[in-house]
């Protein structure tokens, strides 16, 4: 897992991380990974949980408006699907998708009719147009995980794994150099993919302390990655 800084958003990021990379990429809508789709080997994958924030903004200003009360509809929506998506976890890929094209696509198709049949009738520039357009924008890429079960409907899991860091950012705020931002980037794709590998972080980097002063070559270098851990303590 990787961690990366970098001092703008631009799309120019997204492409020269992403340079010679072929599979998903799965995002929020943010414009500057748009170009992305463009890509070819790349599919962009949209993120469920991001639209399901659109509609909880609409509730959150309209009470119990006409406008949240639409917002609630969408929200019903994706909850029945996560629900499924809670019955199925754990089960093999092949039984999966048969469940998600059973069951999960005719509630999504379900909702992107109501979607069109209802924005026509939303003032623009409101909040429940704004997260109506949004889904409506968002439908190719929402459908992804329907008919291919190693992509999930959200990034939560990577939103999961940036938490410590998010919640760290006031610790090292006056911390304001890009030499210190991006050795801060280096040391958590370390410790996250340490954890993803099962491997206690802290004796991970024990390791890697005492060994890396050793390592002469690039494969000296790459054999301490977090993977490879049960390898060199066995």
């Amino acid at each position: 897992m990787l961690y990366n800084f970098d001092p703008t958003r631009k799309a120019s990021v997204a492409a020269r991380l992403f340079e010679g990379y072929q599979g998903y990429v799965q995002t929020d809508g943010y414009e500057g990974y748009s170009h992305l789709n463009n890509v070819p080997g790349i599919t962009l994958v949209g993120d469920w949980v991001d639209v399901c924030r659109k509609f909880k903004d609409v509730i959150k200003a309209g009470g119990k408006s006409e406008k949240a009360v639409l917002a609630q509809k969408g929200l019903e929506y994706i909850a029945a699907f996560y629900k499924i998506e809670s019955e199925i976890e754990g089960l093999e890929n092949s039984e999966k998708l048969k469940i998600r094209r059973e069951k999960t696509r005719p509630i999504v198709l379900e909702m992107k009719t109501w979607a069109d049949e209802n924005i026509g009738e939303t003032q623009h520039k409101s909040l429940i147009f704004k997260a109506l357009n949004y889904f409506i924008n968002q439908w190719p890429k929402l459908c992804y995980f329907i008919d291919d079960p190693i992509v999930g409907p959200d990034t939560n899991a990577v939103e999961k794994a940036i938490r410590p860091f998010a919640l760290g950012r006031r610790n090292w705020m006056f911390s304001d150099t890009v030499r210190g931002a991006k050795a801060s980037a280096n040391l958590f794709s370390l410790v996250i993919t340490a954890k993803s590998n099962g491997v206690d972080p802290y004796e991970y980097l024990k390791l890697v302390f005492s060994e890396m002063p050793k390592a002469k070559t690039i494969e000296d270098i790459e054999r301490l990655l977090p993977e490879n851990y049960g390898k060199i303590t066995s």
